[in-house]
């Protein structure tokens, strides 16, 4: 026979799913809610003036920036993309590295993401 473990948070998993989804319920809230739309509309309008910016400094028609787009489909070269960054980090008054997620991405989508979320945490920051 197989001992049963008792300890904290044990209960069956059909009991801690339905748990979850208690928590999760409860945690719904007008103001919570609110605070996932802004954070949403925020990061939405980021990615549109990010795009902007990758459009003006890369010199790139911005119907060509799409999220399957690669950085080698839009000629971009490393001198292109320091520009960009550099004017992100005028626009945005953050420090953004060239690493990480930043130097990992080889589409449009992912390079715009790490941007994102490297802006976004900064801001948090201040």
């Amino acid at each position: 026979m197989r001992p049963e473990f008792r300890g904290v948070g044990s209960a069956p998993p059909r009991q801690c799913a339905a748990r979850a989804s208690v928590v999760a319920e409860a945690a719904k809230t007008p103001e919570t809610e609110e605070l996932v739309t802004d954070n949403v509309q925020e990061k939405s309008q980021l990615v549109d003036e990010i795009v902007e910016v990758i459009a003006a400094e890369g010199m790139v028609d911005k119907s060509k920036i799409t999220p399957d787009a690669t950085i080698e489909s839009l000629d971009l070269k490393s001198v292109d993309i320091v520009m960009i960054l550099t004017a992100l980090e005028e626009k945005f008054n953050v420090y953004i590295p060239m690493d990480g997620s930043l130097q990992e991405a080889k589409d449009v989508k992912s390079l715009i993401e790490a941007i994102a979320d490297h802006i976004q945490k900064e801001r948090e920051k201040q």
